[in-house]
């Protein structure tokens, strides 16, 4: 239900509202309702035509107010009052606030929000669960770019903070993809560089580690240094490497073989850095594996250092569980 403030201006009669409110489903229901006096005694119709009604919409009506009733003061029906009494009447005593709808969203602005569909409090954008932010679909705060949860960005998609270049998770950045602080290139780790790609700080160069850097340096393999610049390498394969993984029953350790294991045929593992290599070495195709071994400086103990990875490793069968007959009867054991 909702009230209304119905006015009329043609019958000015001393008997006669010249307004007053009513609770209807809907503003010609409004306009149907008649006035009563003071006294509680039926004036008929106050106009001769309902097209002389005015209506004013005020808010939502308290589930307590009945349908058709005459809202006043103290449960007092209204009588002479100018309309600005009466909608504070309405304000005061049947705690109703005044509601105004978007143009653009047709839906009421909560939570001071002058923006469309923003869970957070104070946003100008649209679609924010943070607050004060005049960009959109930001769960960060003070934001004037898109797509933010850090807050204070004027750019986009940042995790972090105070930065006004794009896709950020570290703070203060202008530049673009950086991890790091204070960066005016893309893709820094480390901080303050005006260049791309460097983990180091202060340089202005590409891929550095270091610091003050001007130029880009020739690439590291195993240990050792190479004619290779960073920007003329070719990757080819990049490994996906896993941090979980699902391990079939017969591949476990025994002692991981729990009852919960055996029903679901295998166990959901948090791998270490050197399980990953290994599940995702078990699935590469014979061409990456290639490629890597074909790495400059490729070194075996290296890699394994590394990886886990024992390449041309004789197959083991250490601590599995086989079958074997003895004396024609079957048993189970786990090779040690």
């Amino acid at each position: 239900m909702k009230l209304y403030l119905i006015s009329q201006e043609v019958n000015n009669r001393y008997d006669r509202y010249d307004a007053f409110v009513v609770c209807a489903e809907n503003e010609e229901k409004a306009k149907l309702i008649k006035t009563l006096s003071a006294e509680g005694e039926d004036h008929g119709d106050w106009v001769k035509d309902v097209k002389y009604i005015k209506v004013k919409y005020l808010g939502e009506a308290d589930e307590s107010i009945k349908k058709g009733e005459i809202l006043g003061s103290f449960n007092v029906k209204l009588y002479l009052i100018s309309q600005e009494k009466i909608e504070e009447m309405v304000r005061d005593f049947c705690s109703v606030v005044p509601k105004s709808k978007c143009n653009h969203c047709k839906e009421e602005h909560k939570l001071k929000n002058t923006g469309c569909s923003n869970s957070g409090h104070s946003n100008s954008g649209y679609y924010n669960s943070g607050d004060y932010n005049s960009g959109d679909r930001n769960s960060g705060y003070y934001n004037s770019g898109h797509y933010n949860s850090g807050d204070y960005n004027s750019g986009y998609y940042n995790s972090g903070d105070y930065n006004s270049g794009y896709y950020n998770s570290g703070h203060y950045n202008s530049g673009d993809r950086n991890s790091g602080y204070y960066n005016s290139g893309d893709y820094n780790s480390g901080y303050y560089n005006s260049g791309y790609y460097n983990s180091g700080y202060y340089n202005s160069g590409y891929y550095n580690s270091g610091w003050f850097n001007t130029d880009e340096p020739t690439m590291r393999f195993f240990n050792k240094e190479s004619s290779i610049k960073y920007s003329d390498f070719n990757v080819q394969v990049y490994p996906d490497l896993k941090i979980c993984a699902w391990v079939e029953l017969n591949a476990l350790p025994i002692n991981e073989q729990t009852e919960s294991a055996k029903q679901m045929g295998g166990l959901l593992k948090t791998l270490t850095y050197k399980e990953s290599w290994a599940e995702y070495w078990n699935r590469a195709s014979d061409s990456d594996k290639k490629w890597f071994q074909e790495l400059p400086n490729f070194d075996e103990k290296t890699w394994e250092e590394i990886t886990g990875i024992k390449l041309n490793a004789p197959l083991s069968l250490s601590g599995k569980e086989v079958s074997v007959n003895v004396d024609g009867k079957d048993y189970k054991a786990i090779i040690t």
